[in-house]
């Protein structure tokens, strides 16, 4: 009950109904429960003589069925209707969840020249985060914290700084995908991918012109599109690509992550 009530996994997390519809799933299944087990006691007490009779038990859930309700009856009422619903409609809260402990470096600087000046871009995000098994979509899913920063330098006759800088979660915003038939793993090359992102409204301030501070939404991806070959269990790699190409800017962009790779399901 306490895992409906305070669900920890960021599937149930994400349904805002989640815990009053399954809380009274499970306490209709207790009370029905409670009801199958006093006509199992009856029934064994009229096998013995004692002069209680089953169907005289006031047990309406139980006698609208028309059933003939032996012990055994109750039994396999009791497993497969009753504990089967409430097992479907309890998302596990973790105690049977494989979590992974990582992190993830993304490092971008852009050099830009223009006809008055330079602008130098540099923006660092920075991760840490686990991953946690979503049985319903068969991936592994964020759940951490990051921190965002972009900081832009134009230099022409001066020199000024506009500055963003968030902190937030990335729960729910990743993916984590494990790759196991080997001749898929051979056709793609790679047996891993991840990527997120996550949309956030970002505060900024600036000595550049006359606005000196504000908020601009932007799409932070905490991390790219990523593929690789896990070495020892260990999911690790250091990407650096060119950023911003073109006749007069250039700069690159370095992504280094590390996950540990989660025990076979």
């Amino acid at each position: 009950m306490e895992c409906a009530r305070h669900p920890t996994n960021p599937v149930a997390q994400s349904d805002p109904e989640y815990s009053s519809r399954t809380v009274g799933m499970l306490q209709s299944a207790y009370s029905e429960l409670n009801q199958v087990g006093s006509a199992r006691f009856l029934n064994q007490m009229d096998e013995v003589g004692s002069g209680i009779n089953a169907a005289s038990a006031a047990l309406s859930i139980l006698l609208k069925a028309g059933f003939i309700w032996n012990d055994e009856t109750l039994k396999e009422y009791t497993e497969n209707t009753i504990m089967r619903e409430a097992r479907l409609a309890v998302v596990s809260c973790g105690e049977k969840t494989d979590t992974l402990p990582g992190s993830v470096d993304k490092l971008y600087t852009c050099v830009e020249n223009t006809s008055t000046g330079t602008i130098t871009t540099t923006i660092h995000d920075v991760t840490t985060l686990e991953w946690l098994w979503d049985p319903v979509s068969r991936t592994y899913i964020s759940k951490g914290s990051y921190e965002h920063e972009r900081v832009e330098v134009r230099k022409a006759e001066g020199t000024c700084t506009r500055r963003e800088a968030i902190k937030g979660r990335v729960d729910g915003s990743g993916r984590l995908v494990l790759i196991k038939e080997p001749a898929a793993v051979a056709v793609l090359g790679y047996d891993y991918s991840a990527g997120g992102f996550v949309d956030a409204e970002v505060p900024w301030t600036s000595d550049c012109g006359t606005a000196t501070s504000g908020s601009v939404p932007e799409q932070i991806t905490w991390l790219p599109d990523v593929q690789g070959i896990a070495n020892g269990g260990v999911m690790a790699g250091n990407r650096d690509t060119p950023s911003c190409v073109g006749n007069d800017a250039k700069g690159t962009e370095v992504v280094k992550w590390n996950f540990v790779a989660p025990p076979s399901e």
